[in-house]
């Protein structure tokens, strides 16, 4: 009596829904553009920018080096940092090309703002002490008691 009544429902039940799998399609539609895309755009930007070094350019490196490139290798370039100081370095560590802003060059010191002390003697401040807390123990005496016996 129960049981036909239970079957009586087989439209729903009936074969595979195409509409089950677009919420997961579209997961992987989005994570696509947003992540995968992005990141081949820019290992495409970095490799060209690895073909087209010259010596003589100025280049950053992923430590924070900045150097002029002196000689290139296949896996190695010779970055002269300062005059006559050369390193080695991997070429895959240069992460850019440098071209330093227009106001601010590392040879030249930023004028310096004048402060309200200037000119004045620096007061010189000692650091806190901790007062020394004496501390009674029971089983030990302290110097007063030594001195009394």
């Amino acid at each position: 009596m129960f049981i036909p009544s239970a079957y009586a429902d087989t439209k729903a039940s009936s074969g595979f829904d195409i509409m089950s799998l677009l919420p997961i399609a579209l997961i992987f539609l989005v994570m696509y553009f947003l992540v995968f895309r992005p990141q081949q755009k820019r290992n495409q930007a970095i490799k060209d920018m690895m073909a087209n070094l010259k010596k003589g350019d100025q280049v950053l490196t992923s430590s924070g080096i900045i150097g002029r490139i002196d000689r290139l290798g296949d896996q190695e370039v010779l970055l002269e940092i300062s005059d006559s100081v050369r390193i080695r370095v991997l070429k895959s560590t240069v992460t850019d090309i440098y071209q330093p802003t227009k106001n601010h060059t590392p040879d030249t010191k930023e004028p310096k703002e004048p402060t309200q002390h200037e000119g004045k003697e620096k007061i010189r401040k000692t650091p806190y002490r901790r007062p020394q807390v004496r501390r009674n123990f029971p089983n030990k005496k302290t110097t007063d008691e030594k001195k009394g016996e």
